[in-house]
């Protein structure tokens, strides 16, 4: 007799499940990433070091790319 495999649940990270949760969570997150690369925007134009330079380039990529997860994150949990 074999047993039957019961159906893996999907996989979610714990972000995922609190912007199921809570869809506006996701809203207050890309606003406040997307007012962090503004400031990081505005202090690149202010004039920096190269150092300093090289790491708000990181900083700006690091918020935009949180931004864009977040967004797919909450089409997703739109759609089902």
């Amino acid at each position: 007799m074999q047993k039957l495999k019961k159906p893996k649940k999907a996989f979610e990270y714990a972000l995922e499940e609190e912007i199921s949760k809570n869809p506006q969570y996701a809203k207050e997150i890309c606003s406040k990433a997307t007012s962090a690369v503004r400031d990081i925007k505005s202090m690149q134009r202010k004039g920096t070091t190269a150092a300093e330079a090289k790491t708000l380039k990181t900083l700006e990529q690091g918020y935009a790319a949180l931004n864009n997860v977040v967004s797919k994150i909450s089409k997703s949990t739109k759609r089902g």
